[in-house]
Protein backbone atom coordinates (compact mmCIF):
# COMPACT_ATOMS: atom_id res chain seq x y z
CA UNK A 1 0.00 0.00 0.00
CA UNK A 2 2.79 2.41 0.93
CA UNK A 3 4.62 1.68 -2.35
CA UNK A 4 1.50 2.60 -4.34
CA UNK A 5 1.06 5.83 -2.40
CA UNK A 6 4.72 6.75 -2.99
CA UNK A 7 4.42 5.91 -6.72
CA UNK A 8 1.28 8.07 -7.10
CA UNK A 9 3.03 10.89 -5.26
CA UNK A 10 6.00 10.63 -7.65
CA UNK A 11 3.63 10.76 -10.63
CA UNK A 12 1.90 13.92 -9.38
CA UNK A 13 5.29 15.53 -8.62
CA UNK A 14 6.51 14.72 -12.13
CA UNK A 15 3.42 16.32 -13.66
CA UNK A 16 3.77 19.43 -11.50
CA UNK A 17 7.46 19.73 -12.44
CA UNK A 18 6.71 19.85 -16.17
CA UNK A 19 8.26 22.80 -17.95
CA UNK A 20 5.96 25.66 -18.83
CA UNK A 21 6.64 26.69 -22.39
CA UNK A 22 8.37 30.04 -22.23
CA UNK A 23 8.28 30.72 -25.93
CA UNK A 24 5.09 31.90 -27.56
CA UNK A 25 4.42 32.23 -31.27
CA UNK A 26 1.95 35.08 -31.63
CA UNK A 27 1.81 34.67 -35.40
CA UNK A 28 0.11 31.27 -35.30
CA UNK A 29 -0.96 31.09 -31.66
CA UNK A 30 0.43 27.55 -31.13
CA UNK A 31 2.84 28.72 -28.45
CA UNK A 32 0.16 30.72 -26.60
CA UNK A 33 -2.24 27.77 -26.81
CA UNK A 34 0.35 25.34 -25.43
CA UNK A 35 1.41 27.78 -22.73
CA UNK A 36 -2.22 27.94 -21.52
CA UNK A 37 -2.42 24.13 -21.66
CA UNK A 38 0.83 23.56 -19.75
CA UNK A 39 0.47 26.32 -17.17
CA UNK A 40 -3.23 25.81 -16.40
CA UNK A 41 -4.38 22.29 -17.26
CA UNK A 42 -1.24 20.21 -16.86
CA UNK A 43 0.33 21.96 -13.91
CA UNK A 44 -2.97 21.86 -12.01
CA UNK A 45 -2.71 18.07 -12.18
CA UNK A 46 -6.48 17.51 -12.39
CA UNK A 47 -7.34 19.79 -9.46
CA UNK A 48 -10.10 22.23 -10.54
CA UNK A 49 -9.50 24.61 -7.62
CA UNK A 50 -5.99 25.45 -8.90
CA UNK A 51 -7.29 26.47 -12.34
CA UNK A 52 -10.12 28.49 -10.75
CA UNK A 53 -7.66 30.29 -8.46
CA UNK A 54 -5.30 31.10 -11.35
CA UNK A 55 -8.15 32.57 -13.38
CA UNK A 56 -9.42 34.58 -10.38
CA UNK A 57 -5.91 35.98 -9.79
CA UNK A 58 -5.80 37.00 -13.46
CA UNK A 59 -9.10 38.84 -13.03
CA UNK A 60 -10.78 36.81 -15.78
CA UNK A 61 -14.52 36.35 -15.28
CA UNK A 62 -16.17 33.01 -16.10
CA UNK A 63 -18.57 32.72 -19.03
CA UNK A 64 -22.30 32.55 -18.30
CA UNK A 65 -23.60 28.96 -18.01
CA UNK A 66 -25.38 29.11 -21.37
CA UNK A 67 -22.18 30.06 -23.23
CA UNK A 68 -20.11 27.55 -21.24
CA UNK A 69 -22.35 24.56 -22.02
CA UNK A 70 -20.76 23.86 -25.43
CA UNK A 71 -17.23 23.78 -24.00
CA UNK A 72 -18.20 21.65 -20.98
CA UNK A 73 -20.22 19.16 -23.06
CA UNK A 74 -23.13 19.61 -20.65
CA UNK A 75 -21.01 18.52 -17.65
CA UNK A 76 -20.58 20.59 -14.47
CA UNK A 77 -17.70 23.04 -14.54
CA UNK A 78 -16.54 26.52 -15.44
CA UNK A 79 -15.27 28.16 -18.64
CA UNK A 80 -13.17 31.31 -18.89
CA UNK A 81 -12.52 33.37 -22.03
CA UNK A 82 -8.90 34.26 -22.79
CA UNK A 83 -8.06 36.57 -25.63
CA UNK A 84 -4.71 37.81 -26.80
CA UNK A 85 -3.16 39.14 -30.01
CA UNK A 86 -2.82 35.59 -31.34
CA UNK A 87 -6.47 34.63 -30.96
CA UNK A 88 -9.48 33.72 -28.87
CA UNK A 89 -9.22 30.81 -26.41
CA UNK A 90 -11.47 29.13 -23.86
CA UNK A 91 -10.27 27.39 -20.70
CA UNK A 92 -12.80 24.75 -19.66
CA UNK A 93 -12.45 23.16 -16.23
CA UNK A 94 -14.87 20.32 -15.53
CA UNK A 95 -15.77 19.46 -11.94
CA UNK A 96 -14.27 15.95 -12.39
CA UNK A 97 -10.82 17.46 -12.96
CA UNK A 98 -10.71 17.34 -16.76
CA UNK A 99 -9.26 20.57 -18.12
CA UNK A 100 -9.34 21.67 -21.76
CA UNK A 101 -8.13 24.55 -23.89
CA UNK A 102 -10.05 25.52 -27.03
CA UNK A 103 -8.81 27.72 -29.87
CA UNK A 104 -11.35 29.27 -32.20
CA UNK A 105 -8.75 29.75 -34.94
CA UNK A 106 -5.19 28.43 -35.11
CA UNK A 107 -2.61 26.96 -37.43
CA UNK A 108 -3.34 23.23 -36.99
CA UNK A 109 -0.01 22.09 -38.47
CA UNK A 110 2.00 24.38 -36.16
CA UNK A 111 -0.05 23.29 -33.14
CA UNK A 112 0.41 19.58 -33.92
CA UNK A 113 4.18 20.17 -34.00
CA UNK A 114 4.19 22.24 -30.80
CA UNK A 115 2.15 19.56 -29.00
CA UNK A 116 4.56 16.84 -30.22
CA UNK A 117 7.50 18.90 -28.90
CA UNK A 118 5.74 19.29 -25.55
CA UNK A 119 5.08 15.53 -25.26
CA UNK A 120 8.73 14.75 -26.12
CA UNK A 121 9.85 16.97 -23.22
CA UNK A 122 7.81 15.10 -20.60
CA UNK A 123 9.98 13.25 -18.06
CA UNK A 124 9.12 9.74 -19.30
CA UNK A 125 12.14 8.05 -17.72
CA UNK A 126 11.77 5.10 -15.33
CA UNK A 127 9.66 4.70 -13.32
CA UNK A 128 7.50 6.83 -15.65
CA UNK A 129 6.37 5.84 -19.12
CA UNK A 130 4.54 7.59 -21.94
CA UNK A 131 2.40 5.59 -24.37
CA UNK A 132 0.71 6.91 -27.51
CA UNK A 133 -2.85 5.60 -27.33
CA UNK A 134 -4.31 7.32 -30.42
CA UNK A 135 -3.24 8.97 -33.66
CA UNK A 136 -6.32 9.25 -35.86
CA UNK A 137 -7.04 11.36 -38.92
CA UNK A 138 -10.69 11.49 -39.96
CA UNK A 139 -13.00 13.48 -42.20
CA UNK A 140 -16.63 13.96 -41.20
CA UNK A 141 -19.04 16.12 -43.22
CA UNK A 142 -16.06 17.50 -45.15
CA UNK A 143 -14.18 18.57 -42.00
CA UNK A 144 -10.79 16.93 -41.44
CA UNK A 145 -9.55 16.33 -37.89
CA UNK A 146 -6.41 14.92 -36.30
CA UNK A 147 -6.77 13.36 -32.84
CA UNK A 148 -3.76 12.23 -30.83
CA UNK A 149 -3.57 11.02 -27.25
CA UNK A 150 -0.86 9.90 -24.84
CA UNK A 151 -1.05 8.23 -21.43
CA UNK A 152 1.61 9.06 -18.86
CA UNK A 153 2.15 7.12 -15.69
CA UNK A 154 3.97 4.39 -13.81
CA UNK A 155 3.66 0.85 -15.21
CA UNK A 156 1.71 -1.45 -12.92
CA UNK A 157 0.09 1.43 -11.03
CA UNK A 158 -3.62 2.17 -11.13
CA UNK A 159 -4.40 5.47 -12.79
CA UNK A 160 -2.49 7.66 -15.21
CA UNK A 161 -2.76 11.02 -16.96
CA UNK A 162 -4.20 11.47 -20.46
CA UNK A 163 -2.85 14.21 -22.74
CA UNK A 164 -4.99 14.68 -25.87
CA UNK A 165 -5.15 17.11 -28.80
CA UNK A 166 -7.65 17.42 -31.63
CA UNK A 167 -6.93 19.87 -34.45
CA UNK A 168 -8.64 20.78 -37.69
CA UNK A 169 -7.27 22.84 -40.57
CA UNK A 170 -10.86 23.75 -41.53
CA UNK A 171 -11.88 27.35 -40.87
CA UNK A 172 -15.50 26.19 -40.93
CA UNK A 173 -15.00 24.28 -37.64
CA UNK A 174 -16.53 25.87 -34.54
CA UNK A 175 -13.07 25.46 -32.98
CA UNK A 176 -9.86 24.45 -34.70
CA UNK A 177 -8.11 23.03 -31.65
CA UNK A 178 -8.98 21.27 -28.40
CA UNK A 179 -6.34 20.03 -25.97
CA UNK A 180 -7.42 18.19 -22.83
CA UNK A 181 -5.70 16.86 -19.74
CA UNK A 182 -7.33 14.41 -17.34
CA UNK A 183 -6.70 11.72 -14.79
CA UNK A 184 -7.89 8.30 -15.93
CA UNK A 185 -8.53 5.22 -13.82
CA UNK A 186 -6.62 2.89 -16.14
CA UNK A 187 -2.90 2.43 -15.76
CA UNK A 188 -0.40 2.61 -18.63
CA UNK A 189 -1.15 0.02 -21.33
CA UNK A 190 1.29 -2.90 -21.52
CA UNK A 191 3.87 -2.74 -24.34
CA UNK A 192 2.76 -4.38 -27.58
CA UNK A 193 3.56 -8.11 -27.76
CA UNK A 194 3.47 -8.73 -23.99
Amino acid sequence: MRAKTVARGLLVLAILALPVLAETRPVDGAGVFMKLYASLCVQAGGRPEIVAEAMAQSGIQALPAEEARFFLRDKPGTVWPVQDASGVYRVAQQADGTCAIFAQRTNAVALDKTFADFIRELPAKPPFRMVRTADERKTHDGVATHYQAFQFGIPGEAGSFLFALTTSPSVTSAVQALASFSRVSEGIPAPAGK
